[in-house]
């Protein structure tokens, strides 16, 4: 069956290319599924299978008693444009507007949400979970009620340490951290590494709960463009550098958060060194990491990581339980420090969190259901693309993440994505303005929508809807 899965994603691979690449161009017929089966050597269920993946994500129809023809020339848009280095640091000024953000999500809980970077809840594996919280609670008592120790669960510390053979890295248990999700452990390295009125550096655009955490420590920021297919500009943090003193490097490498950049590993190599040479820690935030669309995982800065400059920071929030908010740390040169934090800050994480998320990953197949959870992105990142440049008016700037969730959008200069929010809202539409994402309130016509949702048909009448707003903007 595994066998099955592979020759079946191989195929729709091979025709999804060519129809990017314009060998195969809207209204072209493909083979029958028979004549496929035939040529390729496998079953007629691996080719249909193919087909209906393919179908789903818009880019093939069937045409009864005709076959399958491509509807759709699936092809990379223009990406949103970067912004100029202002090498001052400054303050975050926008905290109003993500208060406001905030505040309209909790109050229309009715909304169709697709401003949140989670996947939904129908992409979550709740039978092997509830299985797993039953289990853990039957084997340990102990596990719903007892502290855990401050480092964390052992069996769920283990497993951590076998993911860092996908990126090429050999992690001691002794290493790691377990934390109230990712936050926490940017939060307790930020607190051991900076005082208030300190200046780090920080990707832009960036994650507006990193902008929040870094106004409550009252530090100061210099913003790196980052590029929305290649993350941060290693030259304009090179330059900062040498001008600032900066305590800390804050970076999301792998499917930024709101772009969707990936920095390539050559790049990530050159950032560790940068890092060490100058003795400035880097924190990566990794949380997006397991969520590639294509094969092999991408590399963290941890891979690169000799001399310990590297806090490594991710959780189970964004591919396995959001609500049980269980992340780690591998702080490096920096652990009995980090340990000693966490102590005074909670004592340790949530025990009957541990416990559970520990089993499910020795006995729920999270591997498998990994799996499962990219196919279902890159086909969703699919269809909310094409929804997107089929209802928008002009040409809309958006990114090609290659995993995560989120798609950065831009509209012209005149168009103003804040009022699309705003009048969105009143639509029982939720998108996220871009305006968000930056220390200081400007750039108006960005904004992020996130594909965690399966495409539907509420989806599709959400983004016309949209579209629309936008065309009157």
């Amino acid at each position: 069956m595994q066998e099955n899965r592979f020759k079946y994603e191989a195929i729709a691979d091979n025709i999804r290319d060519a129809i990017r690449l314009g060998s195969l161009r809207t209204g072209d017929r493909l083979q029958s599924i028979r004549q496929t089966s035939r040529e390729l050597g496998v079953s007629n269920a691996s080719v249909f299978k193919a087909y209906y993946h393919l179908e789903s994500e818009g880019l093939i129809e069937c045409r009864p008693k005709s076959g399958y023809y491509v509807r759709y020339h699936l092809q990379d848009s223009e990406p949103p444009s970067s912004q100029l280095l202002n090498e001052d640091a400054c303050e975050v000024s926008n905290q109003a507007l993500i208060l406001e953000f905030l505040a309209t999500k909790l109050s229309h809980p009715d909304h169709l949400d697709l401003s949140t970077a989670v996947p939904s809840t129908e992409l979550l594996p709740i039978g092997g979970l509830k299985k797993s919280i039953q289990k853990s609670y039957l084997n340990d008592p102990r596990a719903a009620t007892a502290y855990e120790n401050t480092t964390g669960h052992p069996g769920l510390k283990r497993s951590i340490c076998q993911f860092g053979l996908n990126w090429g890295c050999v992690i001691a248990e002794s290493e790691v951290v377990i934390t109230n999700g990712c936050m926490e452990a940017i939060a307790l390295s930020l607190s051991i590494l900076t005082k208030p009125g300190d200046t780090i550096a920080l990707e832009s655009p960036v994650y507006y709960g990193l902008l929040q955490l870094i106004q409550h420590l009252k530090l100061k920021i210099v913003e790196i463009p980052a590029d929305p297919t290649t993350g941060i500009s290693l030259d304009d943090l090179e330059q900062v550098i040498h001008h600032q003193d900066l305590k800390a490097i804050v970076v999301i490498p792998n499917f930024n958060n709101p772009t969707g950049s990936l920095v390539p590993d050559e790049n990530k190599q050159r950032l560790v060194a940068m890092a060490t040479e100058h003795q400035i820690p880097i924190i990566e935030d990794d949380i997006y990491g397991e969520l590639y669309f294509s094969e092999p995982r991408p590399k963290n800065c941890k891979s690169f990581d000799e001399d310990g400059w590297v806090i490594y920071c991710s959780s189970f929030s964004k591919t396995l339980a959001p609500g049980f908010r269980v992340g780690w740390c591998i702080p490096g040169r920096f652990h009995e420090e980090f340990v000693q934090r966490k102590y005074v800050t909670n004592i340790s994480t949530s025990s009957i969190s541990q416990a559970v998320i520990a089993h499910f990953l020795t006995h729920g197949r999270y591997d498998f259901y990994l799996k499962k959870l990219r196919s279902a992105l890159k086909t969703q990142h699919l269809q909310y693309k094409r929804a997107i440049f089929d209802y928008f008016p002009g040409k809309i700037a958006s990114s090609n993440p290659q995993g995560g969730f989120v798609l950065w959008l831009e509209l012209s200069k005149n168009k103003n994505a804040l009022k699309l929010y705003q009048v969105g809202v009143k639509a029982g539409i939720v998108i996220a303005p871009g305006q968000m994402f930056f220390a200081r309130a400007d750039y108006k016509n960005y904004f992020r929508i996130s594909f965690g949702k399966p495409f539907d048909e509420a989806v599709d009448q959400a983004l016309k809807k949209l579209g629309s707003l936008a065309a009157t903007l």
